[in-house]
Formats: structure tokens, C-alpha cells, sequence
């Protein structure tokens, strides 16, 4: 598989004449200059502002190596720019910064074409626009629609500075969806699968506090239908599900890069309360995320996960159950589905550089948007652990792991691909070939 990729690579850099960017290198004494100014260039759409609140560097503080490598990384975790440099003008004591970046294409209507829960059999497909830097402030419509498996219409607006000075967020969004079942319980007797009819619209007003954490409170309501009613396929017995719901949430977020961490702390606390007392939906579920990263070198580095959901209440229809498989697959159980009303997972990775990142520019690319690459390519060693159960379960009993390696290739837009080779911890089963897209947390 790999010398594949490789030949695909070296036959799309021969195609342009390329030249390959150095990162800027610096030549001054750590935490010795004291920042005298801050320019920008290259954002002929992005407005200062929004580049300028992912910097730890500010005018009238020292400068440092490693802020600057950290702002280079929150700058380019905004997924607006292809390429991100910092330039540094000695005068005496004091230093002159000149931030400059190239952009990507924002404005994009785009073709679906995937598979859903990374199953091959079940295709869909459509089309979608999406604006992500509205107005040059990071402002995000999204309207998209596919057919064949799961089909779906959608639209979302987001905008993550409606209040400048007090940093206000507002977000919108609308999505109808018809599902199959994911739910191995409901179908114990051998029954053909059914179908569930979506309606969803949610509204969020949040607040970033400062550059690592923000919160927010999301209020929605949902209908879910199923044309042939049965317990556990909806709370109600007529088949037809109608609950207003609310979400809070807090967020802490130091990661260096989001689309692929080496140092920092990414953790978010979730509580969703589904319907109220008077409606039939009335459970309440507890979501925490956490993810950290600790590096030992500019090589290497170890990430952990802990993520866990539990839920309280009354009866939990299928729908809104946990699930291993499917869209969240586990590794070294990558063809299971294991379900249950709470879950819990472990993932360990230690993550060392092969190569980059780098900058690759292409002259002759026929958007301006993609003269500019940024790549690399990390091995990985992981390990994983969890467990899905229902709350009369003994979550013990259904315990499962698995470890591997991988080669990681970070490559445009924040595109991540994953090659994995990943074991049964039970040793059950032949080793998995996993490809991926994202990275694993």
C-alpha cells in the first residue's frame, strides 16, 4: 500500500515545478527582544483580528522560540491558510514581527461522495457549499444534501466573533435525516432493519473567555419517527418522538495543532438534558473528552485520551444509545458493534516525526489557493481500551482492547490520513489494515 502512495506523490510533484520552502529560521537570543510591533500579509481576505487572537505574542512582551512555534501552530488549527510564517526584524533591544500567512479557497461548493460508518456498501452521495470566512471573519455557512444511504439535507451558520470586543459566538442549524438503525439489540429476533425520520434545528450562543477556553449553551428540538413501532424504537408508543432539549458546554483547548497535537490540553465537558419532566424523552447525559499531549522532543511526543459518557433517567430509546463500531470504530475490534446506554474509552499514542512538517510551493497549480502545501508524515505505536453497557450491565463484561502501529500523512487543506495495522487485545482475530481519515484523537 505505501509504495503506492509514494509513486502517486512523486508523479503529482514531478507534474509542477516545485521548490521546496525552508521554514524561517531566527538568530537572536530566547526571551531576550521585546516586541515592538506586529504586521500581517498575505490575508487578503482574513482580517487581522481573527489571526491576531490565536497569538500568545503581543506588542510590549518578550519574544520567545517556542511562542513563536506555538502561534504558528494555532494560526495554521484555524484551517484559513495554506502556510503560516513568522518574521522577525531585529533593532537593538527590541523586535519587529511580520505574520505571513497565504490563503485557502473559502469559498466552495463541493461533491459528496463517501461511504457511511466506513462501510463500502453503504454509499451516498450529493453535493454541498460552504463559505468558512465570511466576510473575512471566520463567519461559516454550510448548506449540503446526499441521497443513497442515510440520505440528508442540512444547513448551519456559525459565527465565531459576533461580538468582537466580548467575544460572543452565535451558531444556527437545520438538518432532516433518515437513518437505519445502528441498534444489533432491537433486531434479536432476526427482523429486517428500520428506518428512523429525523427533524433537528438547534440554536447556540457561546463565549470564548479567553485563548484556551470558552463555553456555550445550545437549545434544540427533535422529532424522530419510525414508520413500525416497537418498544425501544422511540419512547413513545405511537412511533413518533417530539422532545425539546438543551446542551452546556465548556471547553479548554491548548493543543498546539488541532488537526494532529504534539503538546497541550484539549478537554470538554458536555451536560445535554433530553425533554423535560412532561414529555416522555426525560434523561440527562454527562459527556467528558479529554485529550493530552506531552512531547519529548521536536520528534516525539505521547497523547492519552479519556473519553466517557454516562446517562440518567427514564427509558433510552435505541437512538440515543452509545455505540463502538459503526462511525466510531475501535481498534482491533474494527468490525464489531458493541451498544450500550454509557461508554468509555482509553487511547494511548506515542507519535514521532518522519517527516516535517514541510512546505512544498507549486508555481504552476492552476488555483492560487493551492500553490501552497504543508505536509508530513508520523509513526505511531498505540494502545486502546473501553467498554459500551446498559445501566443494569456490569460494564466489566464487556471490556474490550487493542494495540497497533500506523503511519500518519498530514497533508493539504488539514487533510490527516491514517495507514494502521491494529491487534485483537483478546487475540481472537487476524490483524486489521485500517485506512482512515482524521487523525485518532
Amino acid at each position: 500500500m505505501f509504495k503506492y502512495f509514494f509513486l502517486i506523490v512523486t508523479i503529482f510533484s514531478q507534474s509542477f515545478s516545485n521548490s521546496f520552502l525552508n521554514d524561517t529560521t531566527y538568530n537572536f537570543p530566547d526571551s531576550t527582544l521585546i516586541i515592538s510591533s506586529i504586521n500581517f500579509s498575505g490575508n487578503k481576505i482574513t482580517k487581522s483580528f481573527i489571526i491576531e487572537k490565536e497569538m500568545l505574542l503581543k506588542k510590549d512582551s518578550f519574544l520567545t522560540y517556542s511562542k513563536i512555534k506555538y502561534d504558528i501552530g494555532r494560526i495554521y488549527s484555524l484551517e484559513l491558510f495554506n502556510s503560516v510564517k513568522i518574521k522577525v526584524e531585529r533593532d537593538s533591544i527590541f523586535a519587529k514581527l511580520e505574520v505571513e500567512v497565504t490563503e485557502r479557497l473559502y469559498f466552495l461548493p463541493y461533491p459528496i461522495l463517501s461511504f457511511k460508518d466506513h462501510d463500502i456498501k453503504r454509499f451516498f452521495y450529493g453535493a454541498g457549499f460552504l463559505n468558512n470566512n465570511l466576510n473575512g471573519e471566520h463567519k461559516k455557512i454550510n448548506a449540503n444534501f446526499a441521497t443513497g444511504y442515510d440520505p440528508f439535507l442540512g444547513f448551519e451558520y456559525e459565527d465565531p466573533y459576533f461580538d468582537t470586543e466580548k467575544n460572543i459566538l452565535i451558531a444556527a442549524s437545520f438538518y432532516t435525516n433518515i437513518y437505519k438503525n445502528k441498534s444489533l439489540i432491537a433486531l434479536e429476533d432476526g427482523e429486517s432493519n428500520f428506518k428512523e425520520r429525523w427533524y433537528s434545528g438547534s440554536i447556540k450562543i457561546g463565549k470564548r473567555e479567553n485563548l484556551f477556553t470558552d463555553y456555550s449553551v445550545i437549545i434544540g428540538y427533535s422529532s424522530v419517527n419510525v414508520a413500525d413501532y416497537k418498544k425501544g424504537r422511540t419512547v413513545s408508543n405511537n412511533g413518533k418522538d417530539n422532545f425539546p432539549w438543551i446542551k452546556l458546554n465548556y471547553k479548554y483547548d491548548s493543543r498546539d495543532l488541532k488537526e494532529y497535537a504534539s503538546s497541550g490540553i484539549h478537554y470538554r465537558i458536555e451536560i445535554a438534558k433530553y425533554g423535560v419532566p412532561q414529555t416522555n424523552n426525560n434523561y440527562t447525559r454527562v459527556t467528558y473528552d479529554g485529550k493530552y499531549f506531552f512531547p519529548f522532543n521536536n520528534k516525539s511526543s505521547f497523547g492519552a485520551r479519556t473519553f466517557f459518557s454516562f446517562i440518567e433517567g427514564k427509558e433510552v430509546p435505541f437512538y440515543h444509545k452509545e455505540y463502538f463500531g459503526y462511525w466510531n470504530r475501535f481498534r482491533g475490534h474494527y468490525n464489531e458493534v458493541h451498544e450500550g446506554e454509557n461508554i468509555f474509552l482509553i487511547n494511548t499514542e506515542q507519535r514521532f516525526s518522519i517527516l516535517g512538517p514541510t512546505y512544498f510551493h507549486f508555481d504552476k497549480a492552476p488555483i492560487e489557493q493551492f500553490k501552497d502545501v504543508r505536509t508530513a508524515i508520523y509513526g505511531t505505536v498505540f494502545a486502546d481500551f473501553g467498554s459500551a453497557w446498559d445501566r443494569n450491565q456490569n460494564w466489566g463484561k464487556n471490556k474490550i482492547s487493542g494495540y497497533g502501529v500506523g503511519l500518519n500523512f498530514l497533508a493539504f487543506y488539514s487533510l490527516v490520513l491514517r495507514t494502521e495495522i491494529a491487534f485483537n487485545g483478546e487475540r481472537k482475530t487476524a490483524p486489521e489494515f485500517i485506512l482512515g481519515i482524521g487523525a485518532s484523537f
